[in-house]
């Protein structure tokens, strides 16, 4: 049986199974920060007047910012 990181069965030696609870850890915190971050752009919007923004229009402005980010940075 081939080692997954879903928690599903493993063939995988402990060190594999090590790292991957720990990359498994790193995704569910980088889950949390991005619905805190959702959070507080809902917020921040609230407050500067500019209603509250739809998930799908936050997602679309930070893809945005990431083009122009990489465009400039020659990525």
């Amino acid at each position: 049986m081939p080692f997954r990181a879903d928690g599903g069965p493993t063939a995988g030696s402990p060190e594999a199974r090590r790292q991957a609870d720990a990359l498994e850890t790193i995704a569910s915190e980088l889950r949390y920060q991005n619905a805190v971050l959702t959070e507080v752009i809902n917020t921040l919007d609230a407050i500067h007047g500019e209603g509250m923004r739809s998930l799908t229009a936050i997602h679309t402005a930070i893809e945005d910012h990431e083009v122009t980010r990489r465009e400039q940075e020659g990525i």
